[in-house]
């Protein structure tokens, strides 16, 4: 599994300099859930990545993130080019088993180490805005909930005001928590 998200991240990586030579002047805003924001950091930090590209804002959905610091995992860690990202916003529910042990089973690593819900790299922190959002689910529920339409209105209201998650979730609280089978109504 960890090779499939390394290619994942080269072709999303030479997807992104399309992109940038399509459209110089747009900014580049990507959206991934789970694991796929593991693909965006890989992405990030490829060679193949034209050194002009840079994704102006991440939104990463129920990320488990990997704590590269630890030795087992040095070869196969998702670590973020700062230099390459601009704003990311991390949202996580407390209540997602998807993004501890069960990601562990699912991708290979049958190690003794939990993954995270906010990223452990310091060189990366500035860039993070980490927030909970509370679903009435837990388990792997919890997980799909976070694709769901109120998220992912929320997540819009973020990316169009440019500013602070906290902000947004204080004028439209009550879209929360959110259920499993959220159709935003």
């Amino acid at each position: 599994m960890p090779m499939a998200r390394a290619d994942g991240g080269l072709k999303l990586a030479r997807y992104l300099n399309r992109i940038n030579q399509l459209a110089p002047n747009e900014p580049i805003r990507v959206i991934a859930h789970s694991h796929g924001c593991n693909v965006v950091k890989h992405a990030s930090l490829s060679k193949e990545l034209h050194p002009g590209v840079r994704i102006s804002a991440a939104v990463f959905l129920a990320c488990p993130h990997v704590p590269f610091e630890d030795l087992v995992y040095k070869k196969i860690y998702y670590r973020p080019a700062p230099e390459r990202l601009g704003a990311i916003l991390n949202l996580y529910s407390i209540l997602d088993s998807v993004q501890g042990k069960w990601a562990e089973l699912v991708t290979g690593h049958f190690m003794p180490v939990t993954m995270s819900r906010i990223d452990p790299d310091e060189a990366s922190r500035h860039l993070y805005q980490d927030h909970e959002i509370a679903t009435l689910d837990d388990g792997v529920s919890s997980h799909s909930a976070m694709h769901g339409a109120r998220v992912g209105w929320l997540v819009g209201r973020w990316l169009a005001a440019g500013g602070q998650f906290a902000r947004v979730l204080k004028g439209h609280s009550k879209l929360l928590p959110v259920p499993r089978g959220d159709t935003g109504e």
